[in-house]
């Protein structure tokens, strides 16, 4: 399994950006394709076991479909990376939901074909109906938003690499609210990453906000002139999420700055 940028060329030379053919690992620790592109797999894996995966729990779902990305990973020189320990790193990523079970699901009132209110309705319309409605839960992780289920994963991924290869990575997030609660509880207290959050000043939630300067104050990490210090720090910007993208996006084109 190799990853490509959304514009990649395949008549070019193998050296230019666009035509480069990324491992999992090496899709992770970068981010973005060289080119400015976003990276996709080559081709989207086929799963015919669902009928065999309905009882498996969410983490074990989540390992089972990751695992289907990260086919024959190897690594730039040709040699067999070291086996990641996907389930290990997945159980890590959920331990700090609220629930076992991560993402739950309630059963909310729905009309029945036979209940008064729908009576009225032609039987056509009413035997339509589905028998039951449920909504998934979504927000059982420590920043109470979806990304949760997202970030927890790719930052421990992220963590495993790093340390493997005895590196350490800055991060730089744009947040117009959830994403920043989020990639800061991730990061927080993983000594091989360090995250800078841009967020919109006024524009995002008093929770969400809390939420980032909590993270900007208790980040975790050393100690620096007696001190702590954490590896979370939280940037308010004026003007809107959109203004605040213009100089990532720079930042992110400059290569050498990488």
């Amino acid at each position: 399994m190799r990853y490509i940028s959304t514009r990649y060329d395949p008549t070019s030379s193998s050296t230019t950006p666009s035509s480069s053919r990324l491992t999992f690992r090496e899709a992770v620790l970068a981010g973005w394709a060289a080119d400015g592109g976003m990276l996709l797999p080559e081709r989207i894996p086929q799963v015919t076991l669902l009928r065999e995966w309905r009882g498996l729990t969410y983490p074990q779902l989540v390992t089972k479909l990751l695992a289907l990305f990260m086919q024959d990973d190897d690594d730039v020189d040709g040699k067999k990376e070291d086996k990641v320990p996907l389930e290990e790193i997945v159980d890590a990523s959920f331990a700090c939901f609220a629930t076992p079970e991560v993402v739950t699901f309630k059963e909310l009132p729905w009309p029945s074909s036979s209940s008064p209110s729908s009576s009225a309705s032609s039987s056509s319309s009413s035997s339509s109906l589905p028998p039951s409605l449920h909504i998934a839960e979504l927000f059982h992780g420590p920043s109470l938003a979806f990304k949760d289920l997202g970030m927890q994963v790719l930052t421990h991924l992220l963590n495993h690499y790093l340390s493997k290869q005895h590196q350490k990575m800055t991060f730089l997030v744009g947040t117009s609210g959830d994403t920043g609660p989020s990639a800061a509880a991730a990061v927080k207290g993983k000594e091989q990453m360090r995250l800078i959050v841009l967020y919109p000043l006024g524009r995002v939630s008093p929770l969400q906000e809390a939420q980032m300067l909590a993270a900007h104050e208790r980040g975790g990490g050393g100690r620096e002139g007696g001190r702590k210090r954490g590896n979370v720090r939280v940037v308010a910007v004026e003007g809107t999420s959109d203004d605040l993208d213009e100089p990532i996006a720079e930042l992110f084109q400059d290569q050498e700055y990488r």
